[in-house]
C-alpha cells in the first residue's frame, strides 16, 4: 500500500507521540539519500518554489536526488512535530548555509541536516542550539599537513598519538566534533580553515562523537543540558495508518 503523502501536504497532523519532544531532548533521524518513484511526485510538491530553483540548479542528478530526499523529509519531520502541513513552513538559509525556520509555531525549534556521500543525519529540538556534522572517511586526505596548519596543538597531539598516528578515522572524528560545533554557533566549514577556529576544549557545549558504522563519522554539538538523544528512521514506505513513515530505532 502506497500511503497518502498528498494528505501530509494538505492536512494539519496532530503530533505524534512517538516523535513528540521531551524537555532537552534532540531526534537524531537517518534519512535515506533516495525518493522511491512512487513517491517522486509527491516530494517535489512538498518543495518551494525556491527550493525546486535551487534543485534544478545542481550540477549532477545524484545531486539533486539527495536535496529532494533530504528536503522533503526535512518537511515532513518538521510539520509532523510542529501540527502543521510542510508547505506552511517557512524555511530560510542564513548566511552560512545553516536552514532556519521562519514559520509561526507554538514551539521553538532548532535543527540541522548534514550529509556525505550516501550517508545523511537530521537533528532536531526544542529550546536548545545545536550542530550536526557527518563525514564519509576518506583514504586519500592528508591529515598531518591539514591538522598541523588549522587544528588547535591539543588536537594535533591527540592525532599524532593515534594508532596509528594521523590516521583518517581519528582525523574525521575531530573534523565532525569541531564542524558540528561551528555550525551549532552560526559559522560555516570555512571556519575550519582560518588558524583562529575554536577548540574543542572549555567551549561550554555538549560535543558528542556518533557511532555510525560503515566507514562514518559523525558529531553532535548542543548548548548545556542534554538529556536525551533519540535516533530515528525516516522511511517514504512505512503505511501512514501505522504512525506514519518513521519508528524509534534506539532510546
Amino acid at each position: 500500500m502506497v500511503p497518502d503523502l498528498l494528505a501530509l501536504r494538505k492536512d494539519r497532523m496532530k503530533p505524534d507521540p512517538a516523535t513528540s519532544f521531551s524537555d532537552r531532548e534532540v531526534q537524531l533521524w537517518h534519512i535515506p539519500l533516495f525518493v522511491p518513484q512512487e513517491h517522486r511526485t509527491t516530494a517535489e510538491s512538498l518543495l518551494s518554489e525556491e527550493e525546486r530553483a535551487h534543485m534544478t540548479r545542481l550540477a549532477t542528478p545524484s545531486r539533486r536526488a539527495s536535496f529532494l530526499a533530504s528536503r522533503a523529509a526535512l518537511r515532513l519531520i518538521l510539520s509532523r512535530n510542529l501540527n502543521l502541513s510542510p508547505s506552511e513552513l517557512n524555511l530560510i538559509q542564513g548566511p552560512t548555509g545553516k536552514p532556519a525556520l521562519l514559520s509561526p509555531s507554538p514551539v521553538q525549534i532548532h535543527f540541522n541536516l548534514s550529509h556525505s556521500k550516501d550517508l545523511c543525519l537530521f537533528a532536531v529540538c526544542q529550546h536548545m542550539e545545536l550542530g550536526i556534522d557527518v563525514e564519509y572517511i576518506r583514504p586519500n586526505v592528508d591529515c598531518e599537513k591539514i591538522a598541523r596548519r588549522f587544528f588547535a596543538q591539543s588536537e594535533v597531539l591527540s592525532l599524532s598519538q593515534a594508532d596509528p598516528p594521523w590516521n583518517p578515522t581519528a582525523f574525521f572524528r575531530i573534523w565532525t566534533r569541531k564542524e558540528a560545533l561551528l555550525k551549532g554557533l552560526g559559522g560555516s566549514i570555512t571556519d575550519l580553515f582560518h588558524r583562529n577556529n575554536p577548540s574543542l576544549e572549555n567551549t561550554g557545549w555538549s560535543i558528542l562523537s556518533l557511532q555510525l558504522g560503515q566507514g562514518y563519522v559523525g558529531a553532535l554539538a548542543t548548548d548545556p543540558g542534554l538529556n536525551k538523544i533519540t535516533y530515528l528512521e525516516f522511511s517514504w514506505t512505512e503505511p501512514y495508518s501505522r504512525g506514519g513513515f518513521w519508528h524509534s530505532k534506539e532510546n
